[in-house]
């Protein structure tokens, strides 16, 4: 004869069969998907991603103001590059960027006789890095040097 207390079934043999889970079972499911959304949670890094594409960004506006500068000293038959991108808010002709698209942290230098321009800013991904860019190179590169030394 069957019977029944809770959720275990007594045999007329004595012996027990459980319908459901022990606390160990239960802790141990809970501790392994504890530690693969750890995993999963390092693995993906908001932040960094966040970082990542900010960064994407960066470079787009860096090259976007280089060939501002470019064409806005090609267009004016200049044969120095300006000081300074931006004169009372006002941006140079054919710098098709508003100034609050600039990041804050973005280095912008001439060399003395004002025949090249240098572009940097420090990465948001890798640490002691930076973005620069050269007129004299003409193409983005990532340095470990700082923007005032790599700019000079």
């Amino acid at each position: 004869m069957n019977k029944v207390k809770g959720n275990i079934k007594i045999f007329k043999n004595n012996k027990m069969i459980k319908n459901g889970f022990t606390l160990i079972e239960l802790l141990i499911v809970v501790s392994i998907i504890g530690l693969l959304a750890g995993i999963t949670i390092t693995v993906i890094n908001p932040n960094r991603q966040r970082n990542i594409a900010q960064e994407s960004v960066n470079k787009q506006t860096m090259n976007k103001l280089a060939q501002g500068i470019e064409a806005s000293y090609i267009a004016t038959n200049s044969v120095q590059y300006p000081e300074q991108l931006f004169d009372n808010n006002t941006p140079l002709p054919l710098l098709q960027i508003s100034q609050s698209d600039i990041p804050e942290n973005l280095v912008y230098k001439t060399n003395y006789e004002k025949t090249e321009f240098c572009l940097c800013l420090p990465s948001l991904v890798k640490e002691n890095n930076f973005l620069w860019f050269n007129s004299s190179s003409d193409k983005l590169q990532e340095l470990t040097l700082t923007c005032e030394s790599a700019c000079e």
